[in-house]
């Protein structure tokens, strides 16, 4: 945790059963998120329909039991014959300062503690042990509280120990032990937790918990957006919301951010649009959340994920397998919702998604860089999340580009850098279409990733009976002499490469992929809408996914380019099995959809009314999925056309040219 806030002592209650198995443009790839571009008087956009109603929650904390001096909340679940290690000074790993004595217990323990949780298997005599203690160097003493109603407090003490503790169990009874320091005293330590004169059962059985998912996709009128949905969810948020954003002016979501803060939901915020705010914070969204009570980090490279955790395991990993998550290609924002090609999921119970977007979120909020002012703003309290805390076999798995960095503490504060060579997307995202039987399905608003054409044209060459579709943004069309030139800047730049660091750098260049898998027979076809692109009137092919063989999905905010890879904090989440059959089937139908746009006759009367008629033409128009050489031909029947087309009025101010004078 920061130390320049203040932070709350308030915990949940922890189940009975705890489950521990748990655009800015970046302009060398041409990244783009568009800013948007509904009509506002203020900096986050168009709101939807406000309700001041802020509903029949009101924010209180989930009750407990009364504690005799505060109720602690356990950071992992311990079996027989496991060492656990672990520093109660250590507040991003888990610690507490919330119990400051003990029934029974003569002694001051206002130092941190560290607590875990034991759930007996036998009737048996537990220890619980430090491993080499120091009492002369830190005076940590050992305390087991038995659960009651789930709730690990102090009050319900049993036994204290010193170096070590001694317990008896009862079979299917839960316990929880506590390492506290005396007198203030904080530090690192090791545990034993031994078991005899019974039989280990074995883990705990945990609760069958059915996953409730479902995909929105865009564009939709906004009141059947995913932002109405996220509404609609911020609306019934308990306890919690985590969300990481690239692009946040949505004001309808603001609204429900507001009401949700005023009913007593504690949340936390990492945006993309803070790096720049921090240097001009008066009337930007993030002090317009940090007025709000919620406090804005932001980090030194792009942040590009649009997550938001709700009611989900921040200071409680059983809430894992209730929480609610929502993440994709969608930013919040009006454009995202209502003008672009977008899909955003929402998932209710995935324990395996929540604990990895926690710990992603996690990892980003501890490392971050706070908004400047808020001091007095109360960041809630949070528990780390372990890999071992996480289940890998429930139907979803997530991988993210956060292990492609190392993070340094510099005088700037925290900061990631590149690993060069690094590929935590790529590799699984190539292997999965070379896993692919007869079928692969891409719709991404970018190529630029030669590792993944390279896999799609492996793919097409081990098998060209495989039936592979690629649909890209109208950005992605490049001529071939273009596309020849950054060929060309790649081969020279290998020339010179001294080091496989070098050759790394090289092999990330950017290039206009569609052409290479056109010119080897793999089916393209672009959202194509402007001879001109510019963000104002673009409305963007902006998914991110690829379906193999019509029954597995990866999808995400990652763009398929090199600057997703090394430049930016991403994710994608492959789905199969059928906690998921709905949403991959809801993935299919909108690539068969999307495949066909505008090809209605669209492109054969525009060619027309620009070659047959003498009157003014469209530059910008409806939008077609066009193949290359629809969009060669209709870019050559435009430039032949349109004298204007390339002047320097033109080219600058494409906004206001949309239609070409004659």
């Amino acid at each position: 945790m920061s130390g320049h806030r203040q932070t709350s002592c308030q915990q949940a209650p922890l189940c009975l059963t705890l489950i521990a198995w748990t655009l800015v443009v970046v302009l060398a790839g041409c990244e783009w998120e568009v800013p948007d571009t509904s009509p506002s008087s203020n900096p986050w956009g168009s709101p939807a329909d406000e309700n001041d109603d802020p509903g029949n929650e009101n924010g209180e904390s989930p009750a407990g039991s009364q504690t005799f001096s505060g109720a602690c909340a356990p950071v992992a679940y311990l079996t027989c014959g496991q060492r656990v290690t672990g520093d109660t000074s250590d507040f991003n790993g888990g610690a507490t300062d919330v119990i400051d004595g003990y029934p029974g217990s003569v002694g001051n323990y206002d130092g941190p503690e560290i607590a875990y949780v034991f759930e007996a298997t036998s009737t048996e005599t537990a220890e619980a042990r430090f491993v080499d203690p120091r009492p002369q160097i830190i005076n940590h003493d050992l305390f087991i509280l038995e659960s009651q109603d789930g709730v690990c407090a102090a009050e319900h003490a049993v036994e204290r120990g010193f170096n070590g503790v001694e317990f008896e169990t009862v079979a299917g009874r839960t316990y929880f032990i506590v390492v506290d320091g005396a007198n203030g005293d904080e530090g690192a330590f090791e545990l034993d937790l031994d078991c005899n004169g019974g039989v280990d059962g074995g883990p705990i059985d945990t609760p069958t918990v059915e996953v409730d998912a479902a995909v929105l996709m865009s564009p939709q009128a906004y009141g059947n957006s995913h932002l109405q949905r996220t509404i609609d969810a911020l609306d019934g948020a308990l306890t919690s919301v985590d969300f990481a954003m690239y692009s946040f002016r949505d004001g309808g979501v603001r609204h429900a951010i507001e009401d949700a803060v005023a009913r007593g939901v504690t949340m936390r915020a990492i945006l993309e649009s803070a790096r720049a705010d921090r240097n001009d914070p008066e009337g930007s969204r993030s002090q317009w959340l940090e007025d709000m009570g919620v406090e804005v980090r932001w980090v030194n490279k792009v942040m590009h994920h649009k997550f938001a955790i709700i009611d989900g395991p921040r200071a409680d990993l059983s809430a894992a397998t209730s929480g609610q998550l929502i993440t994709g290609s969608a930013n919040w924002s009006y454009s995202a919702g209502t003008r672009y090609d977008e899909n955003t999921l929402f998932v209710t119970g995935d324990a395996t998604l929540n604990l990895e977007f926690q710990r992603e979120f996690n990892l980003l909020w501890d490392n971050g860089r706070p908004f400047p002012g808020g001091e007095d703003i109360v960041v809630p309290e949070s528990i780390s999340v372990t890999e071992a805390d996480i289940p890998q076999d429930v139907g979803a798995t997530v991988v993210m580009t956060s292990p492609n960095f190392n993070v340094s503490t510099t005088s700037y504060g925290p900061t990631f850098s590149v690993v060069a060579g690094s590929e935590a997307i790529r590799a699984p995202l190539a292997d999965f279409i070379l896993s692919a039987d007869h079928s692969i399905s891409v719709a991404s608003g970018h190529l630029r990733s030669r590792q993944i054409t390279d896999a799609l044209i492996e793919a097409w060459e081990a098998n060209p009976s495989l039936d592979i579709r690629v649909y890209l943004d109208g950005q992605e069309y490049s001529s071939e002499s273009y596309r020849d030139e950054e060929e060309q800047e790649y081969l020279d730049c290998l020339d010179e490469a001294t080091t496989t660091t070098q050759v790394h750098h090289c092999e990330d260049r950017g290039v206009h992929f569609g052409l290479n898998l056109h010119e080897v027979g793999i089916p393209v076809r672009y959202k194509y809408y402007a001879y001109r692109w510019h963000y104002s009137y673009a409305v963007q092919q902006h998914h991110k996914y690829v379906i193999v063989d019509d029954e597995r999905v990866a999808s995400g905010s990652y763009n398929f380019s090199n600057n997703a890879e090394h430049d930016t904090f991403e994710n994608i989440i492959f789905f199969e099995g059928d906690a998921y059959s709905g949403v991959i089937e809801d993935f299919v139908t909108n690539f068969e959809t999307i495949w066909d746009t505008g090809r209605t006759g669209i492109y054969e009367s525009l060619l027309a009314q620009i070659t047959e008629t003498e009157d003014d033409f469209p530059i910008v128009f409806d939008s077609m999925a066009l193949s290359w050489p629809e969009v060669s031909e209709l870019k050559a029947t435009v430039l032949a056309n349109c004298p204007n087309i390339t002047s320097e009025d033109y080219r600058s101010d494409p906004q206001n040219h949309t239609v070409c004078e004659r």
